[in-house]
């Protein structure tokens, strides 16, 4: 009853597909990359002040000029990259799902020379995978209102799982790492003033990203459980007497906050999205059959 199938797996939506998971895995590196060096840094000021004080003013003039680097050039270009994925991903999704572009919020689509640049990086044989069926294919036996709230609940589900398990590990590690500084400093039977050197000041970079990104992550989903809640009243009502227009135009509104946030959230790390993608990807599709089948017997579709 809808070709978002069909539409999914044209050339043109593969390569947007690439694309985006290009930007988005360079992203994750460049962060990677950030957060080893932010956490080592100190460590090796610490490890200094110990057994080389002679080193530290140099190591303390190291860390001072990567922290303006990243703020003047790395996190700048982070963002600029994080926007250019998450309009890739609306285009997607604005071809895919029959959705008006809004050049308001998002401004113009990506340049196809810089989709085309993108889009020929090589991927992983398991991000190859994810290249085609997208979006549940299950869902082209309803009409296209219909089929597109299915689609923009998925993607808020499959989200919020996924930031809601990161945050677990990220809580856990919290507590690891205060339980380790613990039993190092007892065991070592530190003085304050050792322990402070040589336990407190190397991990409190690990210490301060793991409880700042739990935060981080907690606001994401706090955005992600409210845009679901609405997504859900927008099922209810058109499984009832809304219009497809009204049903339409509500959408078009979901997926402008849906934008914002692609946009804005923090990543995810792959070491962590990959193992569980495969069970998610189950979950989300069996999800996806139950509204499907909802949406049936509601409207007397066979």
């Amino acid at each position: 009853m809808n070709e978002i199938e069909k539409i999914q797996n044209q050339p043109e939506m593969v390569k947007i597909v690439r694309a985006f998971i290009v930007m988005y895995n360079r992203s994750k590196k460049y962060q990677t990359i950030v957060l080893m060096l932010t956490m080592l840094l100190p460590v090796l000021g610490g490890i200094a002040a110990v057994f080389e004080p002679d080193l530290k003013p140099f190591i303390a003039i190291l860390a001072l000029s990567f922290g303006f680097i990243d703020a003047l050039l790395i996190d700048r270009s982070h963002k600029v990259r994080m926007k250019t994925a998450a309009k890739l991903q609306e285009q997607f999704d604005c071809g895919v799902l029959s959705i008006e572009w809004n050049k308001f919020l998002v401004g113009r689509q990506v340049d196809p020379e810089e989709v085309d640049r993108e889009s020929s990086c090589k991927l992983s044989a398991s991000d190859e995978k994810r290249l085609t069926d997208w979006y549940p294919t299950v869902v082209k036996e309803l009409p296209m209102h219909l089929a597109r709230i299915i689609c923009q609940r998925t993607n808020l589900w499959y989200d919020r799982e996924l930031r809601t398990r990161y945050r677990n590990i990220i809580c856990c590690s919290v507590v690891f790492i205060v339980i380790v500084s613990v039993v190092i400093s007892s065991a070592t039977d530190l003085t304050m003033t050792s322990f402070i050197i040589t336990v407190l000041v190397p991990i409190s970079p690990a210490l301060n990203w793991t409880i700042r990104e739990y935060y981080r992550q907690t606001d994401a989903m706090r955005t992600l459980e409210n845009l679901k809640s609405e997504i859900e009243k927008l099922w209810d009502k058109a499984l009832g007497n809304a219009t497809i227009e009204e049903v339409t135009e509500a959408s078009r509104e979901l997926q402008d906050a849906i934008f914002a946030h692609r946009a804005s959230s923090p990543l995810i790390f792959n070491w962590l999205y990959k193992p569980m993608r495969p069970k998610m990807e189950s979950n989300m599709n069996s999800g996806a059959e139950y509204w499907v089948k909802q949406a049936k017997m509601a409207k007397g579709i066979n």
